[in-house]
């Protein structure tokens, strides 16, 4: 006979963020044994849907950890009146990528096998619609940034307001974190997926924020049950983007090194330039099969 969990839940509304915190809260001892996490996606998520959270997890509920977004908690309706919220901003930093783009060109065409590329890159993609070749392409990419090139200064005033916003409107605030670590530590595996000591930091301070006076939050210790439980890389480490040498340079990233290989989503680990090498060739064939089937 199934018994109802007893434990009080705790639910986490926001991205891919949101959905790693509740695996680590979930699989970590000290919150496990008092709560249960449950996860509302604020995205169009692949395999869940809010709807399909029960209504006992909401009426449960102790505490909502609420990432401030563009679309806002739908399901705040159906929580108890008297719980106590933390809203947290995103982790996300756009300047170690300044050439990044969507990528309509992400997954190979139904039926064939290939790399999945979830981050493009505007110059690549501006290239491939102009018709060059793969080899040009690369070449252009490899040595070419003083004709592509961007304004970082710009771009960083830009990101320092754009965190700072987002700080301004929450209770948990992690600007700080990012724009006062970024140049001596690896804070991002992509524009959206934090390391492993960034993603520890969030959760200890969300602990802190959620149940403040609490011996167990305290001792969480998150960075060392993150890396023990899941890799060095953390949850969110499964794909990489390659930082581009003149980036880096121009911010100082000291930590930096463009030999580090790459991981691809498949699991493959690239260099920089095969990363950028197969980036293009994908983004060529998939570009030239949209054409094609749209004739």
């Amino acid at each position: 006979m199934h018994h109802a969990d007893s434990r009080p839940t705790v639910v986490i509304y926001g991205n891919c963020q949101g959905d790693a915190a509740t695996t680590v809260f979930n699989k970590h001892p000290g919150f496990a044994e008092r709560y249960r996490a449950v996860y509302y996606p604020g995205y169009d998520h692949p395999t869940m849907k809010a709807s399909d959270i029960p209504a006992a997890d909401f009426e449960n509920c102790v505490v909502l950890l609420e990432q401030r977004d563009q679309l806002g908690f739908a399901g705040r309706d159906r929580l108890p009146h008297d719980i106590r919220t933390v809203k947290f901003p995103a982790l996300d930093f756009n300047l170690y990528w300044p050439l990044s783009s969507s990528n309509p060109y992400a997954t190979p065409p139904p039926g064939t096998t290939g790399e999945t590329f979830p981050y493009g890159d505007r110059i690549i993609l501006g290239c491939v619609k102009k018709g060059m070749s793969a080899d040009a392409i690369l070449d252009y990419y490899l040595t070419g940034w003083d004709s592509y090139q961007v304004d970082i200064q710009r771009l960083a005033s830009l990101e320092t307001a754009r965190i700072a916003l987002r700080d301004s409107q929450s209770d948990a605030k992690f600007g700080s974190l990012v724009l006062d670590g970024f140049r001596t530590s690896r804070l991002f595996w992509t524009s959206n997926h934090p390391t492993a000591p960034l993603l520890a930091e969030m959760l200890t301070r969300l602990l802190a924020a959620a149940f403040p006076g609490e011996r167990w939050a305290k001792e969480a210790d998150m960075e060392r049950f993150i890396t023990d439980f899941f890799s060095w890389r953390g949850p969110l480490g499964k794909v990489g983007v390659p930082i581009h040498p003149e980036v880096a340079a121009y911010l100082g990233l000291t930590w930096y090194d463009k030999n580090e290989k790459i991981m691809l989503e498949s699991g493959r680990l690239v260099s920089y330039e095969e990363y950028f090498a197969e980036l293009i060739r994908a983004t060529i064939e998939r570009h030239a099969a949209s054409a094609a089937a749209a004739s």
